[in-house]
């Protein structure tokens, strides 16, 4: 479910600027320049999890409405509940925007209005906490979607809250500083112990308690926690393009040693980049958030990397990432929704929306595409979108090619249309290897392409570009079904060739297309025109 948060007073976010953004599955790029309040916007979540967890409902678990000793019941009657205060604060009035002296208020608004059981009463649709001036309590209220506050309560008013609660609360929050393996260490005098001062940094286990995590995990007798680690493992060894890969704690758990292609070397001797790779992705298999959320996810790694960490670093969430960046070909690379964050004139910070840019050969700098030119990068292949630029690096991967292509999104409509030949132009001046890759959108085998797609592949003609339409409908009715059900569950199907996804009886959300590829192998693209025309770049 599609939700709506909004956050008043929060840090540098006023009331007169609050914070809006759309919570959804897939991937939410934050971008702004240093102190412009991204980082904070992510510790939000962190900070205020006290009050999640209270709130929270395991649909899996259920949830009792009944119980009049229950939180819920208790806020909604005006009375005010504690909530425990991080200990990475030292003051609660760390938490307040300091330009009033007003409440820290935040609104979950439902996408869809939840009815009643009784039809003379209004259908439900957002919930509004109010945290008092430097106070660690809370209260909360629920308004008809008319705006009015709600008079009655029932428990299936409540049920998508609290659902929503739940995620919230299970989140892994992962700082801009992750070079924490190379913690220091005390040695008392006359001693030979030593000893790490912290277990965790935020969320993410480091130091010597990550490396003895690490050793019982890999040496346990949990099978699951084998693979977990074998899967981060294998990751980390493709990314880095080496032959293999294996990661052990060393005897005395201050390190790690790597065995790269048959040689040892320390953890220490291979710089800081891999260090995150590591820390970061186990940490991530190991919970399994509903959300991760990551401040700068670029930082120690090549551009040609940071989107390979970006999706391993997705697979192990439920339902999506959240990133704060200062690279806006990060973010328009790989997000579904880009929000850009500002100072404002009126004071604190303020958040927009990007809009989508129209403008490729600025899209490539942006992408700082001479640095991957310098690693063999040596073509450019166009898709539709962020979500066919996460699907296609999947199938990429099964090829061995997802080190050699740059994938540059075309923004759908944006730039699929007749009038798009200066833009095409401009990047065929940076590249002369370009490939253009999209949907055919065809109801049935015999149906003409439409006019604005056949004048983008007229034009491409034109200029020396290779435009492959693809002979079903779209990217989605290549998934088999055993890789769909591997991924969804029993009850998804496969599209036939021509099949739309909105009218499948269970459908999936496109933002999950690249998990779906991901279970693909390679012999099931293999026989298809969309393997061939990859297998061909």
């Amino acid at each position: 479910m599609n939700f709506e948060i909004t956050i008043k007073n929060y840090r540098c976010f006023s009331d007169l600027n609050p914070v809006r953004f759309v919570f959804q599955k897939g991937f939410t790029a934050f971008v702004g320049v240093n102190n412009a309040g991204k980082s904070s916007l992510l510790k939000f979540f962190y900070e205020f999890r006290s009050i999640f967890e209270q709130l929270s409902i395991d649909k899996d678990n259920g949830f009792n409405f009944a119980n009049k000793d229950n939180v819920f019941n208790s806020v909604l009657s005006g009375n005010y509940i504690p909530f425990k205060k991080p200990s990475t604060v030292r003051y609660i009035e760390e938490l307040f925007y300091n330009g009033n002296e007003r409440s820290i208020t935040i609104e979950i608004k439902l996408s869809e209005p939840v009815s009643s059981s009784n039809p003379l009463i209004d259908k439900v649709q957002k919930l509004v906490l109010t945290i008092p001036r430097a106070e660690n309590k809370f209260t909360a209220k629920l308004y008809y979607h008319t705006g009015d506050i709600l008079s009655r309560y029932e428990a299936n008013f409540y049920k998508p809250f609290g659902e929503i609660f739940y995620k919230l609360k299970n989140t892994l929050y992962i700082s801009s500083f992750r070079n924490i393996l190379n913690v220091e260490f005390m040695r008392k005098e006359g001693e030979d112990s030593q000893f790490s001062v912290e277990k965790k940094y935020f969320d993410i286990d480091a130091g010597i308690y990550f490396l003895e995590k690490w050793r019982s995990l890999k040496h346990g007798s949990d099978k699951r926690s084998q693979e977990i680690l074998y899967t981060v493992t294998q990751d980390i060894c493709r990314i880095f393009n080496f032959n293999s890969l294996e990661i052990n704690a060393s005897d005395d758990e201050f390190t790690l040693f790597l065995i790269i292609d048959g040689k040892s070397y320390k953890l220490s001797e291979q710089g800081s980049g891999i260090t995150q790779f590591i820390l970061v992705l186990a940490n991530a298999a190991i919970k399994q958030p509903d959300y991760i959320l990551i401040d700068e996810p670029e930082l120690n790694l090549h551009p040609s990397l940071q989107l390979d960490f970006l999706t391993s670093l997705g697979s192990f969430a439920k339902e999506g990432v959240l990133f704060a960046t200062h690279s806006i070909g990060l973010a328009r690379s790989s997000a579904e929704l880009i929000y850009s964050i500002c100072k404002s004139n009126k004071g604190g910070s303020e958040i927009r929306q990007l809009e989508a840019t129209r403008n490729l050969s600025q899209l490539l700098g942006e992408l700082n595409f001479s640095t991957y030119n310098e690693l063999g990068f040596d073509k450019i292949l166009l898709v539709e979108g962020a979500t066919e630029v996460r699907t296609i690096q999947q199938f990429l991967r099964k090829y061995g090619k997802e080190h050699q292509i740059v994938l540059l999104s075309l923004g759908g409509s944006d730039m699929i249309k007749e009038k798009s030949e200066a833009e095409l132009a401009e990047i065929k001046r940076i590249s002369q290897k370009i490939f253009a890759l999209i949907d055919s959108e065809r109801s049935n085998p015999s149906a003409d392409l439409d006019q604005t797609r056949n004048a983008f592949c007229e034009t491409c003609k034109k200029l020396g570009i290779e435009c492959r339409v693809l002979e079903r409908r779209a990217m989605e009715n290549y998934f088999t079904d055993r890789a769909i059900k591997e991924f969804k569950g029993p009850k998804y199907q496969e599209l036939q060739p021509y099949d739309k996804l909105e009218d499948a009886q269970y459908q999936w959300g496109k933002a999950e297309n690249w998990r779906i590829a991901q279970k693909m192998t390679k012999e099931e693209l293999d026989n298809t025109d969309l393997g061939e025309f990859l297998a061909s770049l």
